[in-house]
């Protein structure tokens, strides 16, 4: 018997044998190793004195239900992810729709595979069907969820969406960026309290709800920074302010008739709501006669455009707040005319330029 670490996980397991030489693998379900030793003495105690049943347990295990596995998850695990928290809501519901009352063991990869299909056919407020893409990500967050009951809660030992979520196929990163036609027709349909807005995403490259959520006291003109407590990825993400930046952050600022925490407001010193934001943005497209050209799409742009100016892929990476240089990587194809310059400096150097 002893207790280990995974490398994919942050809690401490043990291993063990009942009275009657069953191995068991399992979790202690914290991450502190004076805990986990406190729980595996315990567990060799209950052993020793035949009072550990594990029957006892599995029973238990069989009566959850797959509503009290996604609630639970809702209310321990999802608020620590502020990023996706509000879309996991969205997506709980359609698991409850579907999977109902049925028990966490019932759940299996073939009720999963006809929670995919169903989801494949389902409409899209675009037109057609929902995306691959999209039904991706769905099924991304039962996965997770099925790793917390396994891991952390211990009330199961398979993930039955591993298998099944390989079978969509991934789909290319969209990047989409305003050209400078676009955005000269913009630069007439915008209202006046989003233009800033976009001008900030233009510069910064902050999400959407970063950019609506952003106070006066995440901004630093002494230093020219604006820092961010926490990105979707759950990390602090200080950006510097260009000088277009500061002083169209000062002029909102300044110009505003009422006091608020927020830098975008209302007349009523209320942040205005992400929908809000993405909607107003659209039909400013739309008056513009600008197609296929989402809010988010502005966070494309910045990359776009830094990359461009920089060549520098690192500095796009921190700049947006990615954990994984592969998500930034989906610029790099944009530029190929300019990388001329580069072979140019390679050219007739070097061991070709020896042989």
């Amino acid at each position: 018997m002893g207790l280990y670490k995974r490398k994919n996980s942050p809690y401490w397991y043990m291993t063990f044998t009942d009275a009657e030489g069953k191995f068991y693998d399992k979790s202690t379900g914290t991450d502190d190793e004076k805990t986990a030793k406190k729980i595996w003495r315990m567990l060799k105690a209950k052993i020793a004195l035949g009072t550990w049943h594990p029957e006892a347990m599995e029973k238990q295990k069989e009566k959850v239900s797959m509503t009290e596995v996604v609630d639970r998850y809702m209310k321990e695990v999802s608020p620590l992810k502020p990023g996706s928290h509000e879309r996991d809501k969205q997506i709980i519901a359609r698991f409850k729709a579907f999977f109902g009352a049925a028990l966490l063991d019932e759940v299996d990869a073939p009720m999963v595979s006809r929670y995919k299909a169903e989801r494949l056919q389902a409409p899209s407020k675009r037109g057609g069907n929902l995306s691959p893409d999209t039904v991706r990500k769905e099924l991304g967050l039962l996965r997770t969820i099925f790793n917390v009951a396994i891991d952390e809660w211990e009330l199961c030992e398979k993930n039955p969406v591993r298998k099944i979520i390989k079978s969509l196929p991934r789909e290319e990163k969209r990047v989409r960026y305003v050209l400078p036609e676009e955005a000269v027709k913009l630069r007439v349909t915008l209202p006046a309290w989003l233009k800033p807005i976009v001008i900030t995403a233009c510069q910064t490259g902050l999400r959407r709800n970063n950019l609506v959520r952003l106070t006066v006291a995440q901004l630093d003109f002494d230093s020219n920074r604006i820092i961010i407590g926490k990105t979707k990825n759950g990390d602090p993400l200080g950006i510097s302010m260009t000088s277009l930046v500061k002083e169209t952050l000062s002029e909102v600022i300044r110009s505003r008739r009422v006091t608020s925490p927020y830098v975008f407001t209302d007349d009523k010193g209320e942040a205005y709501t992400p929908y809000k934001v993405s909607m107003t943005f659209k039909r400013a497209c739309d008056r513009a006669g600008i197609k296929n050209l989402r809010l988010h799409d502005l966070r494309h742009d910045f990359a776009t455009l830094m990359l461009r100016k920089t060549r520098n892929l690192v500095d796009v990476q921190h700049a947006l707040g990615h954990k994984d240089s592969r998500m930034t990587m989906r610029y790099a194809h944009l530029l190929p005319e300019d990388l001329n310059d580069s072979f140019n400096a390679i050219d007739n150097q070097g061991t070709a330029a020896i042989l």
